[in-house]
């Protein structure tokens, strides 16, 4: 296989380690081609990940159609309870109308933030760099900003840092931790 001599070639020349996946009759393997110290010796390692691959990618299909299927009845059960809502004249009703809008609420986030994580599990191109963390805050506030003035809550930012990282999993992250806090501040 030409990418195995090239990264065999690679190795040698260099004398750095180099990883690499490399598809073959149908499987899938995680190349290493390693130089020994103090030898003249090179040793490549292969490992089979192709069922780890494929379960992958079972787990991506799982999750998306779990996701569609659960958040197609949840969607029509929060649209008749908000009909319940607006018809309902008995004040005891609405505690179970309240009740099922908090919890349909909280099923919906839950599938969505299932569907981010196999959203970030499968990414396939990263583009890290270098990120504003008050900035990312800022935003995230601005975002959850509802949610926050209903609790009377304040929140303050002070420094700044900057990470290399893939902007959008930096604000999902931070979005994640304060929505959280939000949600279960007494």
């Amino acid at each position: 296989n030409n990418l195995l001599s090239t990264a065999v070639d690679e190795c040698v020349s260099t004398q750095k380690n180099v990883l690499f996946e490399l598809e073959l009759e149908g499987c899938i393997y995680f190349v290493a081609v390693k130089r020994l110290s103090d030898t003249n010796l090179t040793m490549i390692t292969l490992s089979d990940v192709t069922e780890s691959r494929e379960n992958a990618k079972r787990r991506e299909e799982f999750f998306a159609n779990a996701s569609h299927e659960l958040k197609t009845p949840l969607t029509a059960i929060k649209g008749f309870n908000e009909l319940t809502a607006i018809n309902n004249k008995d004040e005891s009703v609405r505690k179970y109308i309240d009740s099922i809008t908090r919890e349909t609420d909280r099923m919906l986030t839950l599938i969505g933030d299932m569907l981010k994580v196999s959203e970030l599990e499968n990414a396939k191109e990263l583009n890290p760099v270098p990120v504003s963390l008050s900035k990312v805050v800022d935003e995230a506030i601005e975002a959850l900003s509802s949610m926050i003035n209903e609790k009377s809550l304040k929140i303050e930012l002070s420094g700044d840092a900057q990470v290399t990282a893939e902007p959008g999993h930096v604000y999902e992250l931070i979005k994640n931790l304060i929505e959280n806090s939000v949600r279960y501040n007494n």
